[in-house]
């Protein structure tokens, strides 16, 4: 039998929040579990576990994840441990990674650039916004 903090733990570690297409999102979103989707409009920062900007989505601010799907358009840099870049991704901005795939199609503006560290920094820097 399960315990109901593990239960709990689990629910939140799955859960999905949905920004959808007619949603219009103006400042930082934060979310240190679960995923987050975007088929709407963001205009702010996000230091989100896990991400994944939809066909539809817009980004318009700087990323920190764990692991990030980047399918719509994004402006601004992103720093993650794992990024997938799909053919329908436009990207403006710099990216710092661990692990990155990139599809044929895709358009990317900026530089790219892997991690030479641990990606404990990353994880620091998702943990110094928790605790902030």
């Amino acid at each position: 039998m399960k315990s109901k903090t593990k239960e709990i733990m689990s629910i939140e570690d799955n859960s999905i929040s949905i920004i959808s297409e007619n949603m219009n999102i103006n400042g930082d979103i934060e979310s240190f579990s679960g995923s987050v989707e975007v088929l709407g409009q963001v205009v702010g920062n996000c230091n989100i576990k896990n991400l994944t900007i939809r066909e539809t989505g817009f980004l318009k601010g700087n990323i920190i994840g764990e692991s990030v799907k980047i399918k719509g358009n994004v402006e601004g840099n992103i720093e993650v441990k794992v990024l997938k870049i799909f053919s329908t991704a436009k990207i403006i901005g710099d990216i710092s990674y661990t692990t990155l795939s990139i599809e044929d199609g895709a358009d990317i503006n900026g530089n790219c650039k892997r991690f030479q560290t641990e990606v404990s920094n990353i994880e620091g820097n998702i943990t110094k916004k928790k605790n902030s």
